[in-house]
C-alpha cells in the first residue's frame, strides 16, 4: 500500500461509469488522492499542471470521436513521456503479449492497484516496451477524419 500522502492519480475515461470503476478499484487499495474526468471534459479540463502534479496519469486507451476511433491514452503518455508516467487501461486480454507495465488489462497478472503502486514507486519504467503496444494499434494511433 502506498503511504505516500503526496501521492495523487489523475484518471481520464470514456464512460462515467468506467472512471467510477477505475477509481474504486485504485482507492481500495491505495492510500492516494485520485481525481479523474472524462474524454469529453478533457478539452476544457485537462491542463500541463494537472499532468505535471500528478505521481500518475491512469488513461483509459481508446477515445471514440464521431468519425473514428484512436489511441489517445498512447498519444497523451508519447506526449508526456519523461514527465508525467502514464498507465494505460482497456478492456483487453494483451497484456501477456504486451509486456508493458505502462499498459494494464484484465489478463495481466497483478490487480490494478498493485500496479499503480509498482508505478507511482517506480515511475521511470513505465515506457518500457511500449512500441510492443504501438505496433498491436498502429491503426488507432493516427487522428480520425473529421476530427
Amino acid at each position: 500500500m502506498i503511504n505516500d500522502f503526496s501521492a495523487s492519480v489523475l484518471i481520464i475515461a470514456g464512460t462515467p461509469q468506467l472512471l467510477e470503476s477505475l477509481e474504486a478499484a485504485i482507492r481500495s487499495k491505495n492510500e492516494i488522492s485520485v481525481s479523474g474526468m472524462l474524454w469529453s471534459q478533457t478539452p476544457m479540463l485537462l491542463k500541463p499542471e494537472s499532468i505535471r502534479d500528478s505521481s500518475l496519469v491512469v488513461a483509459e486507451l481508446f477515445r471514440e470521436y464521431q468519425y473514428g476511433t484512436r489511441a489517445e491514452g498512447v498519444v497523451l503518455a508519447e506526449r508526456w513521456a519523461g514527465i508525467t508516467p502514464f498507465l494505460i487501461v482497456a478492456p483487453r486480454h494483451w497484456s501477456d503479449q504486451i509486456g508493458c507495465p505502462g499498459y494494464w488489462d484484465v489478463a495481466s497478472s497483478d490487480s490494478l492497484g498493485a500496479r499503480v503502486q509498482l508505478l507511482v514507486a517506480t515511475p521511470q519504467i513505465a515506457m518500457d516496451n511500449l512500441e510492443n503496444l504501438k505496433a498491436r494499434i498502429k491503426p488507432y494511433l493516427s487522428i480520425p477524419r473529421q476530427h
